[in-house]
């Protein structure tokens, strides 16, 4: 009793720590709600709000990012509590659910390993950057020179050079081939002045780019268009919880909506797409900014082909109970492109609405009594 009294209080001083950074994270939900001129009353408001945090146990921003404050907000506070804030899901939920799988998601190359060693579709690895020089996917060292004469060699329309430990797209470089080599849109080009410049801090996978199947480039071809779905095995018996098309938009090369992406859901029994998308900032689209596209008229018509795939991927994966995926399409068949240990809870409650009970949480309180706080150890 007492180990657990002191693991709680633990994370009760973890929240209270990251608070601020999850200020900035919602920082524009937040002036949205200062801003916002039809709000309920002070009183209403206080009281919602303090109901959230009591029965979730952190400070509840999703109170602002779903617009809950607004008059024209019609749930009520126990349609309120099933919106999961993200302190609880990242801090106490997830890593409860990868215990010590999580570094496989983190870690690029160890995603990459992974994949391999189950025969799973994926991006080829032309080279890792570590240490700061190049090695194999044996993890050899391969001078520069040699390196950048296997990436002028691989015949790849596109490159993409990740950060080994990034996220939400962030730090990605995409070169593409041209007469005089290959090169970024900004004219970057992929020599020993880029590595120079750009590599010598980090940790990079050094992938070929993908040819997506012509279907998702009628929608966007500028990015890698990928199906975010997320799964839950029990028992060994897999399945789709939600699932949702990313795609970039104006120019981008990638598809996060943290990067100027657009998200929308997908029928997981059909493939329909939803009537709209959403961007990062919540703007509603119901066609494609650039192609024109109109969702609500638009299938996936490859998803049959998708939902045995990732069935059985997550099913080979069952040691992790529950995981985003990052599916593109190709002309060959679907390639997991990244395992997401979080898989932006936030854009999917966008999309579905409250997902506490699909993610089977019962009782929150339970989640802060647990006698360990961290991702390595067993449920």
């Amino acid at each position: 009793m007492k180990s657990s009294f002191i693991h709680k209080t633990v994370k009760k001083i973890a929240e209270f720590q990251v608070r601020n950074n999850y200020k900035k994270h919602w920082e524009d939900d937040i002036n949205k709600y200062l801003s916002c001129t039809d709000k309920k009353s002070a009183l209403t408001r206080f009281s919602e709000k303090r109901a959230l945090q009591k029965y979730w146990g952190c400070v509840p921003f999703q109170y602002y990012r779903f617009g809950f404050y607004r008059k024209d907000c019609k749930l009520t506070v126990e349609e309120m509590k099933k919106y999961v804030p993200n302190f609880f899901a990242y801090f106490l939920f997830f890593p409860r659910i990868f215990t010590g799988y999580v570094q496989i998601c983190r870690d690029k190359s160890l995603t990459h390993t992974y994949l391999s060693g189950l025969n799973i579709a994926q991006p080829v690895m032309l080279l890792k950057y570590h240490l700061k020089g190049f090695c194999t996917n044996e993890n050899l060292p391969v001078a520069d020179d040699s390196a950048l004469e296997i990436l002028s060699n691989c015949g790849a329309k596109k490159i993409f050079i990740k950060p080994n430990f990034g996220l939400g797209g962030k730090g990605i470089f995409v070169f593409s081939k041209t007469d005089s080599g290959y090169k970024t849109k900004d004219g970057k080009k992929l020599d020993k002045s880029f590595i120079k410049e750009n590599l010598l801090t980090h940790s990079f996978v050094i992938q070929e780019g993908l040819k997506q199947h012509t279907d998702m480039d009628a929608i966007y071809s500028g990015s890698i268009n990928t199906c975010r779905i997320i799964t839950r095995v029990i028992d060994g018996k897999a399945e789709i919880l939600f699932s949702m098309l990313r795609m970039g938009q104006k120019g981008s090369e990638v598809d996060n909506a943290s990067q100027g992406g657009l998200y929308c859901k997908i029928d997981k029994e059909s493939g329909q797409l939803g009537d709209f998308a959403y961007s990062n900032d919540r703007q509603k689209y119901f066609n494609h900014t650039d192609t024109n596209v109109e969702f609500a008229k638009t299938k996936v018509k490859q998803w049959d082909e998708i939902n045995r795939f990732i069935l059985k991927v997550a099913t080979q994966c069952r040691e992790i109970g529950m995981v985003g995926w990052d599916v593109a399409l190709t002309e060959t068949g679907p390639v997991i492109i990244e395992i997401n240990e979080g898989p932006d809870i936030e854009i999917v409650q966008d999309l579905y609405g409250g997902i506490k009970d699909m993610m089977g949480i019962d009782n929150p309180g339970k989640w802060w009594n647990h006698d360990k706080f961290t991702t390595l150890y067993e449920n």
